[in-house]
């Protein structure tokens, strides 16, 4: 079993829905895993960049917007996978 996590932003100035790329955090089966903190903003990191592309290429072209306003406004989001 492999289990997944990723985040996902809704940006209501451009209507569209960004999503990080998907981390592999365990390899295995284990009850209750989670995915760690250093993984979490990893995926953050990605998902900033790829609402600030698509906020960029908007016509016209958008403010970027922070980790911090991206963080609030995000959905954590895991999946398991055999």
């Amino acid at each position: 079993m492999e289990y997944y996590c990723w985040m996902q932003y809704y940006d209501k100035d451009t209507l569209k829905t960004s999503k990080s790329s998907e981390i592999r955090y365990y390899k295995g089966h284990q009850h209750g895993i989670q995915p760690t903190v250093a993984e979490w903003k990893s995926c953050l990191e990605d998902l900033t960049s790829n609402v600030n592309t698509i906020r960029a290429n908007h016509e016209p072209p958008l403010a970027k917007l922070s980790d911090t306003t991206v963080s609030l406004g995000a959905d954590k989001k895991t999946r398991s996978a055999h």
